[in-house]
């Protein structure tokens, strides 16, 4: 009678063009297993096409492009690769981590690191880049294992190598494959020479690596009373590297790359997450492909995609603080070049009021000026500029997850001293707060959804974070069917009682229907699409 609402947990189903078509109870949790394949030759690139394409080519070429209107006037194409509740399915790409369940700061806090860094002991150096004030260089530690050691400039300790520490550690939870990331405070005398390190040479030749040069260069690192040094340790990613992936297109020689990168939602609310940690350096160079062996010769396997190098995160630009428009303007920005021009130099820039922090650890990180509309990266990303309204929404349900305790661990693994860590966490949680709200929009955060045969409930984030007002509190939940709608059902929490519904729901011919949910200070609703079998109420898809 009015039992029978068995609870179907389904997370996936396949995408298709309609609610009523498509075979939505096939439960497709994930995307297929990637097809095996053999490994295929590094792609070359040139960040000095890249930096050419993004900001002069592909803008200019926009100003007679009728599809570039189309989009300034909120036009996207739809994500491809997210099921019909509106989530990205686990891929080599992404990988559903605080979604799924909630976190710990402890969790948080180990993020990708599998060991304690490295070993106690000498320090092979095997090669690198051995340059200016911030040099690079492999080493390997007693055990075999491989590292990319990146020291702080001299004037800025902890400025590059919190920032990538804080990055990876929100990242890898949010679900990126990103690198092993370790800050270590250790002595100069344990690094010594291989008898065949090699560093580049002029003309990008490889030159051998002799004491001088090294002790040249390490003259440089701004020892510790004590003599140690603080060093970001990045552990070499297993498998056989690819090079970089670009963020639009694919790949053609991987059989499993068949999405075009910009219709990723994954790539794509990239740049909510970037714009809360103001990773302003979104090149496809600061991304990695490699093939991981999965057969006993090594000979089949499958790509996996990486993010990495986060030195420019937060208020780091590297080696020094961020000038105070990174974030705010692009470095060649044809928009805000024009306003200057056709002003007559008398556009004001919104950005101007910021101000570096008061801490060489921290740099130029500030979260009053900034607006989540208007952060971009230093070099225009094509991914970036297909966010679409569902693609920050579902970021901004992502990044709802993280609570102050959770951010607090990110922030406390980059070891910055009190004052520094208050500033950096209190910045975070308010670019947290901002991005929220902005990737909200008129969308009804309901999610968690909890069904039995009594009801369906959710939780309203925006209430859960204080967004809205408490008299904004009515909800309002209907059921329509092919035979049309049942009376509406007010609460004051997102409710839908199902029992009043049985003989609705028993009597259509349709076996698809729709419950929609709104609240008073929204005009659109959330709808849960539902599907009846024989074992009851089947939940089919969302649209928000």
């Amino acid at each position: 009678m009015r039992a029978g609402f068995f609870v179907l947990l389904l997370f996936g189903a396949c995408a298709g063009p309609s609610w009523r078509k498509s075979p939505h109870d096939v439960p497709f949790q994930r995307t297929p297993p990637p097809v095996l394949h053999e490994a295929f030759e590094t792609r070359p690139s040139s960040e000095a096409v890249e930096v050419a394409r993004h900001s002069a080519v592909r803008p200019l070429g926009g100003l007679v492009s009728p599809g570039a209107y189309a989009e300034r006037a909120g036009a996207r194409r739809r994500a491809l690769d997210v099921n019909e509740f509106g989530q990205v399915t686990d891929s080599s790409w992404f990988t559903n981590r605080v979604s799924r369940r909630p976190w710990s700061a402890e969790e948080l806090r180990q993020g990708p690191n599998t060991i304690d860094g490295p070993a106690e002991g000498p320090l092979r150096i095997l090669g690198g880049k051995i340059e200016g004030v911030a040099p690079g260089f492999v080493v390997e530690d007693q055990l075999g294992r491989r590292f990319v050691v990146k020291l702080d400039h001299p004037a800025y300790p902890g400025l590059g190598s919190g920032a990538e520490v804080v990055a990876t550690k929100i990242l890898h939870a949010l679900g990126y494959n990103v690198p092993e990331n370790y800050v270590v405070t250790f002595d100069l005398e344990r690094l010594f020479l291989s008898e065949d390190a090699s560093t580049a040479g002029k003309y990008g030749r490889r030159v051998p690596l002799d004491r001088k040069l090294l002790d040249d260069i390490l003259s440089n690192a701004n020892p510790f009373p004590d003599g140690t040094v603080r060093a970001l340790f990045s552990r070499i990613i297993e498998g056989e590297v690819l090079g970089s992936f670009e963020f639009e297109g694919f790949r053609r020689e991987d059989p499993n790359d068949r999405i075009p990168h910009e219709r990723r939602r994954s790539l794509r609310a990239l740049r909510m997450f970037y714009a809360w940690l103001n990773n302003t350096d979104a090149r496809s160079s600061n991304t990695l492909d490699v093939f991981i062996p999965s057969d006993a010769e090594g000979q089949l396997g499958s790509v996996r995609h990486y993010l990495l190098d986060f030195g420019d995160a937060l208020g780091s630009a590297g080696t020094e603080p961020k000038y105070i428009a990174e974030g705010y303007e692009g470095l060649v920005d044809l928009e805000f070049m024009a306003y200057g021009l056709f002003s007559l130099g008398a556009y004001y820039r919104y950005w101007l009021p910021v101000q570096r922090s008061p801490f060489r650890s921290v740099g130029t990180f500030e979260a009053q000026v900034f607006d989540p509309a208007w952060w971009r990266p230093a070099i225009p990303n094509p991914a970036f500029q297909e966010l679409a309204p569902q693609d920050a929404y579902w970021a901004a349900v992502l990044m709802a997850r993280f609570s102050p305790d959770l951010v607090a661990a990110a922030v406390d693994a980059a070891g910055y001293d009190t004052n520094a860590r208050a500033w950096v966490l209190r910045v975070l949680l308010e670019r947290q707060f901002k991005l929220i709200r902005w990737g909200f929009g008129e969308r009804l955060p309901l999610e968690d959804r909890r069904m039995d045969e009594v009801a369906v409930r959710w939780t309203d984030l925006a209430v859960e974070l204080g967004l809205v007002d408490p008299g904004a509190q009515a909800y309002t939940c209907q059921l329509l069917t092919q035979k049309g709608g049942s009376e509406i059902q007010t609460h004051d929490r997102p409710l839908c009682e199902l029992a009043p519904l049985h003989d609705q729901i028993m009597e259509t011919r349709d076996p698809f229907m729709r419950l929609e949910v709104r609240r008073r200070d929204l005009t659109r609703a959330h709808v849960l699409h539902l599907r009846r079998t024989p074992a009851g109420l089947l939940p089919v898809a969302v649209r928000r």
